[in-house]
């Protein structure tokens, strides 16, 4: 798991994932990308690696009705994406590896669910590999599952990390928000903030 701030790189670490998967399959990697929703599909995901290929001049092929990119050389591979908001349409196919991006924006009542059809896509690999990048929303699942459980490793990320930021950038963010969103947006803590967003800055002496 890629627990980080805004702009922290997550996104971006996708895209590096499947560069490092195609090298360790020699090309035989199958990815399976799920994003929260179709739109983030269609306006982040998606785009990052079909300008990647663009910029560097990889050859592939955009299957726009199944949402599949399949690679034809250098970083030879496929990724198909899914959204998440249904995970029950998750089915039918096998991959060699999945990431699920923006995890714990995912509705709570199904993130187990989504997380097991995943699991399941991958069943019958060896050494497949399952992973999730995420803004940390509260002790949500990717607490439970890396920090208390510990099934696999946890990596932290903070906006401030990102060096190709301008400064102003994260200078607004700590002007926008108070020390416990500046603990979850910009360090990748995990902070709860259920039942006190409306009292736990209050100080009466103002």
């Amino acid at each position: 798991a890629l627990v980080g701030g805004f702009r922290s790189g997550k996104t971006r670490a996708m895209l590096y994932r499947y560069i490092y998967l195609s090298w360790l399959r020699k090309g035989a990697v199958k990815l399976l990308v799920v994003a929260p929703t179709y739109r983030t599909l269609r306006d982040v995901d998606i785009p990052l690696f079909l300008e990647y290929f663009d910029e560097k001049g990889i050859p592939y092929t955009y299957n726009k009705t199944d949402y599949v990119i399949t690679v034809h050389s250098v970083v030879m591979g496929s990724i198909i994406f899914r959204s998440g908001d249904k995970p029950e349409r998750i089915i039918g196919f096998e991959v060699s590896d999945f990431i699920i991006d923006e995890f714990d924006t995912v509705r709570s009542g199904i993130q187990k669910d989504l997380w097991t059809k995943c699991i399941a896509r991958v069943s019958a690999v060896q050494g497949a590999t399952c992973s999730i990048v995420t803004t940390p929303e509260g002790f949500k699942e990717t607490h439970t599952m890396f920090v208390e459980r510990g099934i696999g490793k946890l990596i932290r990320a903070k906006t401030t990390d990102n060096h190709y930021l301008p400064e102003d950038y994260i200078a607004s963010l700590y002007d926008q928000y108070d020390e416990k969103l500046v603990d979850q947006y910009i360090h990748g803590e995990f902070v709860n903030l259920n039942n006190m967003s409306a009292y736990y800055g209050f100080d009466r002496r103002y």
